[in-house]
Protein backbone atom coordinates (compact mmCIF):
# COMPACT_ATOMS: atom_id res chain seq x y z
CA UNK A 1 0.00 0.00 0.00
CA UNK A 2 1.05 3.56 -0.91
CA UNK A 3 1.38 6.27 1.94
CA UNK A 4 1.13 9.76 0.86
CA UNK A 5 3.54 11.22 3.01
CA UNK A 6 3.59 15.44 3.26
CA UNK A 7 7.12 16.83 4.91
CA UNK A 8 6.74 20.48 5.45
CA UNK A 9 10.17 21.87 6.66
CA UNK A 10 11.41 25.35 5.14
CA UNK A 11 14.83 24.60 5.29
CA UNK A 12 15.37 23.65 2.02
CA UNK A 13 18.82 21.55 2.17
CA UNK A 14 16.92 19.24 4.81
CA UNK A 15 13.50 19.46 3.14
CA UNK A 16 15.33 18.11 -0.45
CA UNK A 17 17.18 15.23 2.07
CA UNK A 18 13.87 13.82 3.38
CA UNK A 19 12.10 13.70 0.14
CA UNK A 20 15.38 11.43 -1.36
CA UNK A 21 15.38 9.59 1.87
CA UNK A 22 11.62 8.50 1.86
CA UNK A 23 10.35 8.53 -1.33
CA UNK A 24 9.62 4.78 -2.21
CA UNK A 25 10.99 3.82 0.77
CA UNK A 26 9.59 0.51 2.00
CA UNK A 27 8.47 0.49 5.41
CA UNK A 28 6.89 -1.87 7.08
CA UNK A 29 5.79 -3.31 3.91
CA UNK A 30 4.47 0.04 2.31
CA UNK A 31 5.97 2.39 -0.29
CA UNK A 32 6.39 5.89 1.28
CA UNK A 33 5.13 8.24 -1.52
CA UNK A 34 6.71 11.58 -0.14
CA UNK A 35 5.29 14.71 -1.32
CA UNK A 36 6.97 18.22 -0.08
CA UNK A 37 5.96 22.23 1.15
CA UNK A 38 8.96 24.42 1.61
CA UNK A 39 6.43 26.94 3.53
CA UNK A 40 4.11 26.40 6.02
CA UNK A 41 1.48 28.19 4.47
CA UNK A 42 1.75 25.73 1.20
CA UNK A 43 2.20 22.75 3.39
CA UNK A 44 -1.25 24.36 5.12
CA UNK A 45 -2.67 24.55 1.44
CA UNK A 46 -2.02 21.29 0.45
CA UNK A 47 -3.42 19.54 3.38
CA UNK A 48 -6.50 21.40 2.74
CA UNK A 49 -6.65 20.44 -0.79
CA UNK A 50 -5.34 16.13 -0.38
CA UNK A 51 -5.93 13.59 2.06
CA UNK A 52 -2.33 12.62 3.12
CA UNK A 53 -1.88 9.60 5.53
CA UNK A 54 1.12 11.04 7.72
CA UNK A 55 2.08 14.69 8.14
CA UNK A 56 6.17 15.68 8.83
CA UNK A 57 6.26 18.48 9.94
CA UNK A 58 8.82 20.99 11.68
CA UNK A 59 8.50 23.73 14.04
CA UNK A 60 10.10 26.99 14.04
CA UNK A 61 10.59 28.94 11.03
CA UNK A 62 14.04 29.37 9.94
CA UNK A 63 16.60 28.74 12.60
CA UNK A 64 15.03 26.59 15.69
CA UNK A 65 15.68 28.96 18.96
CA UNK A 66 13.45 29.66 21.46
CA UNK A 67 12.84 33.02 20.06
CA UNK A 68 11.76 31.79 16.92
CA UNK A 69 8.59 32.06 15.38
CA UNK A 70 6.91 28.49 15.62
CA UNK A 71 4.28 28.28 12.98
CA UNK A 72 4.22 24.28 13.47
CA UNK A 73 1.82 24.75 16.70
CA UNK A 74 -0.80 27.11 14.25
CA UNK A 75 -0.28 24.20 11.46
CA UNK A 76 -1.24 21.10 13.91
CA UNK A 77 -4.45 23.07 14.67
CA UNK A 78 -5.77 23.62 11.42
CA UNK A 79 -4.90 20.12 11.30
CA UNK A 80 -6.45 18.53 13.83
CA UNK A 81 -9.61 20.76 12.37
CA UNK A 82 -9.37 19.64 9.31
CA UNK A 83 -8.14 16.48 8.94
CA UNK A 84 -7.43 12.54 10.29
CA UNK A 85 -4.17 12.05 10.12
CA UNK A 86 -1.05 11.34 12.40
CA UNK A 87 1.45 13.98 12.33
CA UNK A 88 5.14 13.78 13.64
CA UNK A 89 7.47 16.42 14.41
CA UNK A 90 10.73 16.66 13.45
CA UNK A 91 12.13 19.51 15.00
CA UNK A 92 15.41 21.12 16.20
CA UNK A 93 13.35 22.24 18.78
CA UNK A 94 11.66 19.74 20.77
CA UNK A 95 11.80 20.23 24.56
CA UNK A 96 8.14 22.10 24.34
CA UNK A 97 6.97 19.26 22.13
CA UNK A 98 6.84 16.52 24.77
CA UNK A 99 3.30 17.37 26.35
CA UNK A 100 1.83 16.91 22.73
CA UNK A 101 3.44 13.30 22.02
CA UNK A 102 0.62 10.92 21.94
CA UNK A 103 -0.51 7.68 19.73
CA UNK A 104 -1.04 10.18 16.57
CA UNK A 105 1.44 12.66 17.06
CA UNK A 106 5.17 11.89 17.28
CA UNK A 107 8.23 13.95 18.31
CA UNK A 108 11.50 13.36 16.77
CA UNK A 109 14.47 15.76 17.01
CA UNK A 110 16.38 16.83 14.27
CA UNK A 111 19.86 16.31 15.90
CA UNK A 112 18.70 12.35 16.40
CA UNK A 113 19.21 11.50 13.15
CA UNK A 114 16.70 10.45 10.34
CA UNK A 115 17.25 6.48 11.54
CA UNK A 116 14.83 7.52 14.45
CA UNK A 117 12.27 9.49 11.91
CA UNK A 118 12.07 6.25 9.97
CA UNK A 119 11.42 4.33 13.34
CA UNK A 120 8.48 7.05 14.26
CA UNK A 121 6.99 6.35 11.00
CA UNK A 122 7.12 2.64 11.70
CA UNK A 123 5.44 2.87 15.00
CA UNK A 124 2.85 4.61 13.34
CA UNK A 125 2.28 2.41 9.99
CA UNK A 126 2.25 -0.88 12.69
CA UNK A 127 -0.02 0.81 15.03
CA UNK A 128 -2.19 1.30 11.98
CA UNK A 129 -3.77 4.52 12.09
CA UNK A 130 -1.99 5.60 8.69
CA UNK A 131 -3.74 2.78 6.73
CA UNK A 132 -7.09 3.05 8.37
CA UNK A 133 -8.08 5.63 5.93
CA UNK A 134 -7.33 3.46 2.67
CA UNK A 135 -9.00 0.53 4.46
CA UNK A 136 -11.61 1.83 5.80
CA UNK A 137 -12.45 3.70 2.03
CA UNK A 138 -11.56 0.20 0.02
CA UNK A 139 -13.89 -1.31 2.72
CA UNK A 140 -16.46 1.32 2.37
CA UNK A 141 -16.42 1.32 -1.60
CA UNK A 142 -16.49 -2.67 -2.04
CA UNK A 143 -19.70 -2.63 0.70
CA UNK A 144 -21.63 -0.63 -0.98
CA UNK A 145 -20.94 -1.71 -4.58
CA UNK A 146 -22.25 -5.50 -3.09
CA UNK A 147 -25.27 -4.84 -1.61
CA UNK A 148 -26.04 -1.94 -4.38
CA UNK A 149 -25.78 -4.05 -7.22
CA UNK A 150 -26.21 -8.04 -5.55
CA UNK A 151 -29.01 -7.12 -3.37
CA UNK A 152 -30.96 -3.73 -3.82
CA UNK A 153 -30.98 -3.94 -7.92
CA UNK A 154 -31.58 -7.91 -7.94
CA UNK A 155 -34.06 -7.41 -5.53
CA UNK A 156 -35.94 -4.24 -6.85
CA UNK A 157 -39.19 -5.64 -6.70
CA UNK A 158 -38.62 -5.81 -2.64
CA UNK A 159 -37.33 -1.91 -3.11
CA UNK A 160 -39.92 -0.52 -4.68
CA UNK A 161 -40.67 2.76 -3.08
CA UNK A 162 -43.75 2.97 -0.86
CA UNK A 163 -44.92 6.84 -0.44
CA UNK A 164 -41.33 7.62 -0.65
CA UNK A 165 -41.15 5.81 3.20
CA UNK A 166 -38.41 3.98 2.21
CA UNK A 167 -34.68 6.00 2.07
CA UNK A 168 -31.88 3.92 0.02
CA UNK A 169 -29.52 6.23 1.40
CA UNK A 170 -30.10 5.19 4.90
CA UNK A 171 -30.40 1.50 4.34
CA UNK A 172 -26.81 1.97 2.71
CA UNK A 173 -25.11 3.19 5.56
CA UNK A 174 -26.90 1.32 8.29
CA UNK A 175 -25.76 -1.69 5.83
CA UNK A 176 -22.46 -0.25 5.76
CA UNK A 177 -22.22 0.22 9.90
CA UNK A 178 -23.40 -3.29 10.05
CA UNK A 179 -20.64 -4.53 7.87
CA UNK A 180 -18.21 -3.63 10.52
CA UNK A 181 -18.55 -6.59 12.75
CA UNK A 182 -15.11 -7.99 14.46
CA UNK A 183 -14.32 -10.47 11.69
CA UNK A 184 -14.86 -8.02 9.62
CA UNK A 185 -12.36 -5.55 11.46
CA UNK A 186 -9.90 -8.07 12.38
CA UNK A 187 -9.50 -8.42 8.47
CA UNK A 188 -9.61 -4.50 7.47
CA UNK A 189 -6.89 -3.87 10.30
CA UNK A 190 -5.28 -7.36 9.25
CA UNK A 191 -4.39 -8.21 12.78
CA UNK A 192 -4.44 -11.79 14.22
CA UNK A 193 -4.64 -10.81 17.94
CA UNK A 194 -7.96 -9.47 17.68
CA UNK A 195 -10.39 -12.51 19.27
CA UNK A 196 -13.78 -12.76 17.65
CA UNK A 197 -15.10 -14.43 20.37
CA UNK A 198 -13.21 -11.99 23.02
CA UNK A 199 -14.39 -8.75 24.28
CA UNK A 200 -11.25 -6.13 22.94
CA UNK A 201 -9.69 -4.18 25.43
CA UNK A 202 -10.62 -0.77 23.57
CA UNK A 203 -14.55 -1.62 23.79
CA UNK A 204 -14.41 0.20 26.71
CA UNK A 205 -12.96 3.50 25.15
CA UNK A 206 -15.90 3.31 22.34
CA UNK A 207 -17.90 5.47 24.18
CA UNK A 208 -16.19 7.48 26.81
CA UNK A 209 -17.43 9.27 29.85
CA UNK A 210 -17.51 12.91 28.49
CA UNK A 211 -15.34 14.67 31.19
CA UNK A 212 -17.24 18.37 30.27
CA UNK A 213 -20.24 16.74 31.36
CA UNK A 214 -22.31 17.95 34.31
CA UNK A 215 -24.16 14.70 34.27
CA UNK A 216 -23.62 13.34 37.97
CA UNK A 217 -25.74 10.54 36.97
CA UNK A 218 -24.01 6.98 36.73
CA UNK A 219 -23.74 5.32 33.61
CA UNK A 220 -23.46 1.30 32.35
CA UNK A 221 -19.97 0.55 32.13
CA UNK A 222 -18.31 3.43 34.32
CA UNK A 223 -15.53 2.07 36.89
CA UNK A 224 -15.87 3.10 39.79
CA UNK A 225 -13.46 3.38 42.93
CA UNK A 226 -14.11 3.32 46.34
CA UNK A 227 -12.26 2.61 49.68
CA UNK A 228 -9.33 1.00 47.35
CA UNK A 229 -11.94 -1.02 45.55
CA UNK A 230 -13.09 -1.01 41.99
CA UNK A 231 -16.92 -1.41 40.67
CA UNK A 232 -17.92 -2.06 37.26
CA UNK A 233 -21.68 -0.83 36.55
CA UNK A 234 -23.21 -3.18 34.43
CA UNK A 235 -26.72 -1.99 35.52
CA UNK A 236 -28.57 -0.73 32.53
CA UNK A 237 -28.92 3.17 31.58
CA UNK A 238 -32.90 2.81 31.27
CA UNK A 239 -32.80 1.14 35.02
CA UNK A 240 -30.80 3.89 36.36
CA UNK A 241 -33.58 6.94 34.90
CA UNK A 242 -34.98 8.95 37.92
CA UNK A 243 -38.46 8.36 37.68
CA UNK A 244 -41.06 11.40 38.62
CA UNK A 245 -42.26 9.70 41.93
CA UNK A 246 -38.45 10.28 42.68
CA UNK A 247 -37.59 6.01 42.36
CA UNK A 248 -35.43 4.32 39.87
CA UNK A 249 -36.53 0.93 38.33
CA UNK A 250 -33.39 -0.72 40.08
CA UNK A 251 -33.01 -0.70 43.66
CA UNK A 252 -29.39 -1.46 43.72
CA UNK A 253 -26.88 -0.72 41.39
Amino acid sequence: MNLHTLFIDDEEKIRINLVKIFDGENIGGHTIVADSAETFEIGMEKISKRDYDIIILDLCKGEPSETSEKPGYDILKQIQSLAFVPVIFYSGLTKDLMDLKSEVIGVVNKGDGVDKLKAEIQRIITSKIALLKGQIYNHLKESLRQYFWETVHTEKKVFEPVKNDISLGYLLLRRFANSLSKENIKFILGDDKIKTDKAHPMEFYIYPVNPDSTNEEYQAGEILEKAGVYYVVLTPDCDLVLRNNGLRKADKI
